[in-house]
This record gives structure tokens, C-alpha cells and sequence, in this order.
């Protein structure tokens, strides 16, 4: 099970929570989500994995194209990874040496010059 909240906390800012699950059978709400969220033209977008107990290739796929959508659309993309799981598989692939990961929101929040 995965739930996605979004808010926007300041000026052009849009944040992704998600909270469960990222697997091949929870993904698509994940990528509904970004896809609104992004469709919207923001200034950045931070995906806060904090609350995420498992992390599949689907969902790793998914945060590689958000990070690819980010540098053609011109949006910044910051990631939460506060736990050791999501940071491993993240560090696996080899995304934490192309996206910038944060241990908190709020680091990821003031790493952005918006």
C-alpha cells in the first residue's frame, strides 16, 4: 500500500510525500502524483522517500525519470532519504551520485535557491 501527498511550502515548490511501498503493484500512484505535479511547471520538486519501507526497480525507475524530466523541463529535484534502506538502493544504482539526497525535508528545502 502507498499513499502520496502533495503540498506546496513555499513559492514554486512543490513536495511529494510517500508513505508505504513503492512496488511494481503501488508505482503508478507514485508516477500519477509526479505527473500532476510536474505537469504544473514548478520551480523544484522534492520526493520525500522518508516514510518508504520498501523500494522496488519499478519505483527506482520512477525517481530516475522524475530526475530526467526535472533537467529537460528545467525544475530542480531534491530527494529525502532518511532511511538506510531507501539511501542503499538508491546508492546501488548509483542515483545518489545524480540526484541530490537529503537526510530531511527541511535540508532538502533550504538546498534550493528559489
Amino acid at each position: 500500500m502507498l499513499s502520496v501527498t502533495t503540498t506546496w511550502t513555499r513559492t514554486g515548490v512543490r513536495v511529494l510525500t510517500a508513505d508505504g511501498e513503492i512496488d511494481v503493484s503501488s508505482v503508478a500512484v507514485l508516477s500519477r502524483a509526479l505527473a500532476l505535479a510536474t505537469a504544473e511547471a514548478p520551480a523544484a520538486l522534492v520526493l520525500d522517500l522518508g516514510r518508504v519501507r520498501f523500494l522496488s526497480a519499478a519505483g527506482v525507475d520512477v525517481v530516475a525519470g522524475l530526475f530526467t524530466r526535472g533537467r529537460r523541463d528545467g525544475f530542480a529535484v531534491r530527494v529525502v532519504a532518511s532511511t538506510r534502506l531507501v539511501r542503499r538502493v538508491l546508492s546501488l544504482v548509483g542515483l545518489d551520485q545524480v540526484l541530490v539526497v537529503h537526510d530531511t525535508l527541511d535540508a532538502a528545502l533550504n538546498s534550493l535557491a528559489v
